[in-house]
C-alpha cells in the first residue's frame, strides 16, 4: 500500500495553462457526475492531477495512466526524462523534514466513451510495480433526488 504519495484529480471539459502559470479550467465535473442519458461519448475530457509525494520517502513515478476502474486504459505514457530529472532535483534540493513535493500533470481525451456506474480515474505507477491512485469520476444517469447544499 503507497502512504508516501496522494494523486488528486480535476475533471473538466477543458484546462488550459496560462501565461502566468495558473490553469483555467471549464466545466469542472463533480465526483459523482450525471448525465440525462447513457452511455455517453464525451467528445473532450481534460483532467488535471496532482501527485504530491513525500521528499523523505519519495515515491517516483515511471509511468502516467487514465483508466476505467473496470480496467479499459484510455491513455497510457511514461513520464518524461526531463520531468523525471526535474522531481530529483527538487527532491535533493528540500529539506527532508516531512516535506512535500508535487508534479502536475495535464492531460487532455477526446471521445471519452462511458457508461452507467463506470469510474475513471488516474494513475501513475514506480519502477517497482508500486501504484498511487487518484479519486475517480464516477458516470451516473440523472437523478432529481440530489440536491446542491444551500439550495431553496
Amino acid at each position: 500500500m503507497i502512504n508516501n504519495a496522494l494523486a488528486t484529480a480535476y475533471f473538466a471539459e477543458g484546462i488550459r495553462r496560462e501565461a502566468s502559470g495558473q490553469h483555467t479550467i471549464v466545466g469542472i465535473y463533480d465526483d459523482i457526475s450525471e448525465f440525462t442519458k447513457l452511455p455517453i461519448k464525451l467528445s473532450k475530457l481534460s483532467i488535471i492531477v496532482t501527485l504530491s509525494t513525500l521528499v523523505e520517502r519519495p515515491f517516483r513515478p515511471m509511468w502516467v495512466r487514465v483508466k476505467f476502474h473496470e480496467g479499459e486504459t484510455l491513455f497510457s505514457d511514461k513520464i518524461p526524462d526531463k520531468l523525471r530529472t526535474h522531481q530529483q532535483e527538487a527532491i535533493d534540493k528540500t529539506a527532508k523534514d516531512s516535506a512535500w513535493i508535487y508534479l502536475k500533470v495535464v492531460i487532455n481525451l477526446e471521445n471519452v466513451e462511458a457508461t452507467e456506474g463506470s469510474r475513471l480515474l488516474v494513475e501513475f505507477e514506480d519502477e517497482q510495480g508500486d501504484i498511487a491512485r487518484s479519486n475517480s469520476l464516477t458516470f451516473k444517469s440523472h437523478s432529481k433526488s440530489v440536491t446542491e447544499f444551500g439550495e431553496q
